[in-house]
C-alpha cells in the first residue's frame, strides 16, 4: 500500500491562499485558512464556504442489470428504482453487517449515453472500498476511478445563488438531485448535497479547469475557502456520521441510528450482506446506539471519553466531540446502550479525570436547510 501522502491539485493554490496544510486520509489537506475555524464556520452557516474535498474517492461504474444485483447485495439501497439523475446516501455493509465505509451513490448519463453509478466513498477507506467492489463485481474493469478530477463543496445559505450566476441549470436542483453540465468544453458532475447540513453543491470538476472555476466562484467576495477544521464541525452540529469515529466495520446500520437509509423493500426482503444481523433482531442488553449529548457546562466532550449514567456506571463512549460555534456550546455524539438513549436522559462524560454533567438530545443540534423543489 503506498504510504506516502498525497498532494491535492490545488495544493500550490491552497498555499497561496494562506492554508494550514496538515497529512489526512493520505493526503496533504487544508485544515483552516487565514481567517480560522470558527469563522470558516460561521461564514458557512450564514453565507457560503468553499471546502477542496477532492481527497475523496470518486468512481464511475457501468449501471446495469448485473452491477446492479451485486452491487445490491452490499448496498442496501433499491438500486433498480433509484431513478436517473437522483443520489442516495447509504453504505457498503459487510458479511456481519458492519460498517465498511459509508457512501453517496448516484445514477447519471454520461456523454456518451452510459448509464452510470457515480459513487462517492471516504479516502481512509480506498484500497478496502476498490477490493471490496472488484471482488463484489468480479473484475476491476467495470470500476473506473476519477483520478482527475477534483472535488469541490461549495456550501452554505448562499451558495445556491452564487452558483447559480456560472450554472442556471442548478438554481432548481433539488436536495440529492446531480446534473451533467458543460463549462469551458468540459463536463462536470454537480449534485445538490454536501456534509455541513446547509443547503449545497459538490462539484466534480476535471483539474485543468478547477483552479479556474474556484477563481471564478470567489471573485464574487461573497464566497470563503474553508478546511477540513469547519468540516468537522458543521458535520458534527448537523448530526451527521464521520468515518472511524460513528462508524466502523463493527458498528452496523441500527447501532449508528442509520436504519431510515434502508428502504422498507429492502429490509423486508433482508436479500443484502449482513441483514439478518440487525433488521428484526432483538438487541442484546449490551447494544450501543448512537446519541447527540449537550454539555450542561463549558467542558469540551472529546473522541473516547467515557459516558457514565447516574449510578456511576460505564455505558458508552463518546465518538465526536467539539465546541459548536453556531450554538455557543460544547457537544458530542456518542455510542450507548440502547435503555440510556432516551431524550432529556442525564448522562456524565469523563474529561480530564471529571465527570462532567450532559444531557442526551435530539439530532441534528442546528437544523438543516436543505432545498427541495
Amino acid at each position: 500500500m503506498d504510504k506516502e501522502i498525497k498532494k491535492l491539485f490545488l495544493e500550490s493554490f491552497h498555499i497561496k491562499n494562506d492554508a494550514k496544510l496538515i497529512p489526512f486520509s493520505g493526503y496533504n489537506m487544508p485544515i483552516n485558512y487565514k481567517n480560522g475555524i470558527i469563522k470558516e464556520h460561521l461564514a458557512t452557516r450564514s453565507d457560503c464556504g468553499i471546502f477542496d474535498v477532492s481527497h475523496m474517492l470518486q468512481i464511475n461504474i457501468i449501471a446495469n442489470e448485473q452491477t446492479t444485483k451485486k452491487l445490491e447485495n452490499i448496498i442496501p439501497l433499491d438500486l433498480y428504482n433509484l431513478k436517473i439523475g437522483k443520489s442516495a446516501y447509504s453504505f457498503i455493509l459487510n458479511d456481519n453487517g458492519g460498517i465498511i465505509d459509508d457512501l453517496i451513490i448516484s445514477k447519471i448519463i454520461n456523454n456518451k449515453d452510459q448509464i452510470l453509478y457515480y459513487i462517492v466513498l471516504n479516502a481512509s477507506r480506498r484500497f478496502v472500498d476498490l477490493k471490496v467492489l472488484s471482488e463484489t463485481l468480479g473484475t476491476t474493469n467495470l470500476i473506473n476511478t476519477r483520478n482527475n478530477y477534483s472535488l469541490i463543496a461549495v456550501q452554505g445559505p448562499r451558495s445556491r445563488e452564487l452558483l447559480s450566476n456560472i450554472f442556471p441549470e442548478i438554481m432548481k436542483l433539488s436536495f440529492m438531485e446531480i446534473k451533467n453540465l458543460i463549462y469551458d468544453n468540459f463536463e462536470i458532475l454537480i449534485s445538490c448535497s454536501g456534509y455541513t447540513g446547509e443547503d449545497g453543491f459538490e462539484l466534480s470538476i476535471p483539474n485543468n479547469i478547477v483552479t479556474q472555476l474556484v477563481k471564478k466562484i470567489l471573485s464574487s467576495n461573497e464566497a470563503f475557502l474553508c478546511g477540513l477544521g469547519s468540516r468537522d464541525t458543521l458535520r458534527l452540529e448537523a448530526g451527521l456520521c464521520l468515518y472511524g469515529n460513528e462508524l466502523n466495520e463493527n458498528i452496523n446500520p441500527k447501532e449508528a441510528s442509520l436504519l431510515w437509509t434502508i428502504p422498507k423493500l429492502r429490509k423486508n426482503k433482508m436479500n443484502f450482506k449482513g441483514a439478518i444481523e440487525f433488521i428484526n433482531k432483538n438487541p442484546n442488553k449490551n447494544q450501543k446506539i448512537r446519541i447527540g449529548i449537550l454539555s450542561l457546562n463549558q467542558s469540551i466532550p472529546r473522541n473516547n471519553n467515557n459516558i457514565y449514567n447516574n449510578q456511576n456506571r460505564l455505558i458508552g463512549k463518546v465518538t465526536s466531540g467539539s465546541y459548536s460555534p453556531t450554538l455557543k456550546k460544547p457537544i458530542a455524539m456518542g455510542l450507548v446502550e440502547e435503555k440510556y438513549a432516551i431524550i432529556g436522559n442525564k448522562v456524565f462524560i469523563e474529561s480530564r479525570g471529571k465527570k462532567e454533567d450532559s444531557i442526551v438530545v435530539k439530532m441534528p443540534f442546528v437544523n438543516h436547510n436543505y432545498k427541495k423543489y
